[in-house]
């Protein structure tokens, strides 16, 4: 970042009468921080990056987000599509600079968060993934709670342990959050399944958190469905991240357009398959699995079959031998989630394989909720209060996919905290605060722009080559340079500072050079009534969507009359 103002006037004295300044104030919400479902401060810790203040910036995303090394390699991004530099060229690469974060600090910081004083109060949490984890951090680590974590699997960590491949998430990186978090003073029970919320009630538990996910995978209910050789995603993947040995064919086909069925299909390519295909609903504008893991997946060569359905599963002796897709004009879910599919006449045709992966959803398993007198909906879901979480019955709490339905880790993470804040209330303690960055004065001052600071385009992150990678799990992505982290932080358009433009009125001519740049940039058409800042001698305003971290209109100005500060 290069540190100074634009065109600053060495010995020239300016009379500040003639000098009008206008002050732009920093925005109530800034929208990358806004569409973060956590709530992460993005701008105070890129800001803090931008200085080499890793441990501080790691320290910011921990106040939101317990899992900053998971979310670094694997989160969905929701803040770069709201991010203000989108409208002019790409988004900065938040993600990717996260990631660069925690791995400068490897996962850890030096300065821990103090715990406070136990109000006495004893919380059970059953389920230890994003949400049941993020739940008891929060619960241990700031309001003090006596808090233990109920897990069935021998080890923490619930779909992001189990759930999701070593290439995207290496399980090194899920150690340093969870080594964080267990660090907090949390008790952990593995290898524990509980029947029932009455179970940790009858055991003197003051409240009890059921954030037990959406782990079960399940087969549509299609001809062929249980032939040998038809396999259900999760367990697919539960097998293969617990080190089981998993056989499957040389030619495979995944069914679902989720991020499930693009694990499943690019492992089965790292497991020795040959020519792997998808079959999905969707038409490719509108998969539900990430953008980036769409293209890494055809990258590697495997075949995406938009807009189709399988009929039926294909059988010889009890083995799979091939499906049966149609094509698909429309599709609908109704209010009780089944599919409801309009195919093209006549479009019918088989794809050989012997193997089939149903990766077309995840179910919570509701079975310990019915068994007691929790209330639950027409549609078999459980009945919660939206606000705080809370169920019919006193004291228990739900979270996460088990109430949601499958998402993504950081919503997880937000739902956490959310249930957090509702228990902390319920068990009368209302100590829980998130809006308490670690920043100083210093590190929260405006530091200027990098005179071309639009033409840095945004890098995206190196990855192993499309042939390398399909022969083993490593990790895909490789995550950012020192030099490709400081390039891609300049990038950012600082639109949660406050600026002061000073405009020279003897110099200012009136001649719109700084609107129409800025309407061109912005609205795509050279007039000056469409800017996003109003400069000339009768009239100096910024308007609500002036992000003034551009600097068009300084840059431009060709009388040499305006000066950000």
């Amino acid at each position: 970042m290069i540190l100074k103002q634009f065109r600053v006037r060495k010995g020239e004295k300016r009379e500040m009468e003639k000098i009008r300044m206008i002050k732009k104030e920093p925005q109530d919400e800034v929208p990358c921080r806004k569409g973060c479902p956590a709530g992460i401060d993005v701008p105070k810790f890129i800001r803090l990056s931008e200085q080499g203040k890793f441990e501080e910036a790691l320290a910011v995303i921990r106040e939101n987000n317990p899992f900053p090394s998971v979310t670094g390699h694997t989160c969905l991004a929701f803040c770069e599509r709201k991010c203000r530099r989108g409208e002019i060229d790409a988004p900065v690469g938040i993600n990717a600079i996260e990631r660069f974060i925690t791995d400068q600090v490897n996962g850890k910081l030096t300065r821990k968060m103090g715990k406070r004083k136990s109000p006495g109060s004893l919380v059970g949490i059953v389920g230890s993934g994003p949400a049941g984890l993020t739940a008891a951090y929060y619960l241990a680590a700031q309001a003090g709670h006596s808090v233990t974590v109920f897990e069935e699997f021998p080890e923490v960590g619930g779909m992001m342990r189990y759930g999701i491949p070593f290439y995207r998430l290496p399980k090194e990186v899920l150690a340093y959050d969870v080594d964080y978090i267990k660090g907090i003073g949390i008790n952990f029970r593995t290898n524990t399944k509980i029947e029932s919320p009455d179970r940790l009630q009858k055991e003197g538990f003051d409240a009890v958190l059921w954030a037990a996910g959406a782990g079960q995978g399940y087969k549509l209910p299609i001809p062929g469905a249980d032939l040998v050789g038809v396999l259900v995603g999760l367990p697919f993947l539960e097998a293969i991240v617990a080190g089981t040995e998993v056989k499957v064919g040389k030619k495979v086909v995944v069914l679902g357009g989720g991020n499930v069925a693009f694990d499943c299909a690019r492992s089965a390519m790292r497991l020795g398959a040959s020519n792997v295909r998808i079959i999905c609903l969707e038409p490719r504008d509108a998969m539900l699995a990430s953008r980036d893991e769409i293209e890494e997946a055809e990258e590697e060569g495997i075949v995406v079959h938009h807009s189709n359905t399988v009929k039926k599963i294909i059988g010889h002796n009890g083995r799979v031998m091939g499906v049966e897709c149609v094509n698909i004009k429309t599709f609908w879910f109704d209010d009780r989630g089944k599919a409801h599919i309009d195919p093209v006449e006549g479009s019918e045709y088989i794809l050989p394989s012997d193997t089939v992966i149903f990766a077309v959803g995840q179910l919570p398993d509701l079975e310990p909720i019915r068994s007691t007198n929790i209330k639950m909906t027409a549609r078999g879901t459980i009945e919660i209060d939206p606000s705080y979480l809370s169920t019919s019955k006193k004291g228990v709490f739900v979270a996460g996919d088990v109430i949601t339905g499958t998402s993504s880790i950081i919503e997880a993470v937000a739902a956490g905290k959310k249930a957090a804040i509702s228990i902390d209330r319920f068990l009368g303690s209302n100590i829980l605060n998130f809006n308490n960055a670690i920043l100083s004065e210093e590190s929260s001052k405006w530091l200027g722009f990098d005179e071309r600071i639009l033409d840095i385009g945004r890098l995206s992150q190196p990855v192993l080559h499309g042939k390398e990678r399909t022969y083993n799990f490593d990790e895909v992505k490789l995550g950012y340079s020192k030099e490709m982290a400081k390039r891609e932080i300049n990038r950012c358009l600082h639109c949660d500072q406050s600026i002061l433009l000073e405009v020279d009125i003897d110099k200012c001519t009136n001649c719109y050079t700084c609107q129409l740049t800025c309407s061109l940039v912005y609205q795509g058409m050279c007039n000056p009534e469409k800017a996003r800042i109003l400069i000339g001698r009768d009239e100096i305003n910024y308007s609500s969507e002036c992000v003034a971290g551009c600097s068009l209109c300084v840059q431009h100005c060709p009388q040499d009359a305006l000066l950000l500060k």
